[in-house]
């Protein structure tokens, strides 16, 4: 696992870096940078489905499940994203109460549902069928929790609370999926499963401190993709 990690992390920060050069020199035009911001965001929850569904034959009960499970919701990532992309480019507004902000959360939220399927135990293929109907429960009770507490009430007029529960659950959110990772990598320490949760609790990790970032620029109108 070490040895196929380095080059997909090198890969990674490369794709970083050539993402911040890029958006540096389009700093100057709007409509082309906020185009290369979209485009650019796509592309790794892209390659992510790629990738799973190019090793899918390759994993088997629990296993599959999880990682399943975890391109399902960057899928729906995926679809909001999409969403929020055409009102920002289209239609001139960026809207972060709509109809796609309940993909954007529940395929945030994604693959911590997808970690009840505690891929570290083993295969279990015989198990494949009663834990695929508690993650797809998981499922649907975040849905709700995401439309009648966020959505619903962000339907009405001038109402800036629904906004503010918007992010703050967005920040909830990436403080579970990094502490469950850093949880799992921990009880997983001794198992093939270990280098897997490590990348997932550190990508979880930045990503939860990089939304803060995020958060106050949607706060202050200054966010760009």
């Amino acid at each position: 696992s070490h040895n196929l990690s380095v080059p997909y992390l090198f890969l990674g920060l490369g794709y970083c870096v050539a993402y911040i050069a890029i958006g540096w020199l389009l700093r100057g035009h709007a409509l082309a940078l906020s185009i290369f911001g979209d485009v650019g965001l796509l592309i790794p929850p892209l390659a992510i489905c790629a990738v799973i569904l190019r090793r899918r034959r390759s994993w088997r009960g629990c296993h599959r499940l999880f990682w399943d499970t975890v391109a399902i919701g960057v899928g729906l990532w995926i679809i909001g994203h999409l969403g929020w992309a055409f009102e920002d480019l289209v239609l001139k507004q960026q809207s972060w109460l709509r109809w796609h902000t309940v993909f954007s959360l529940c395929g945030g939220i994604g693959p911590l549902i997808a970690l009840f399927a505690l891929p570290h135990r083993g295969v279990r293929s015989e198990a494949v069928g009663s834990v695929g109907i508690v993650l797809a429960s998981y499922g649907l009770l975040a849905v709700f929790i995401y439309s009648y507490f966020v959505l619903i009430p962000g339907i009405t007029p001038g109402n800036p609370g629904p906004q503010v529960a918007l992010l703050t659950l967005v920040q909830i959110n990436r403080a579970l999926l990094f502490v469950a990772f850093t949880a799992a990598m921990i009880v997983a320490r001794r198992t093939p499963w270990f280098a897997a949760y490590r990348w997932l609790a550190i990508g979880t990790g930045v990503g939860f401190f990089l939304r803060i970032v995020t958060s106050l620029a949607i706060v202050r109108g200054s966010y760009q993709s």
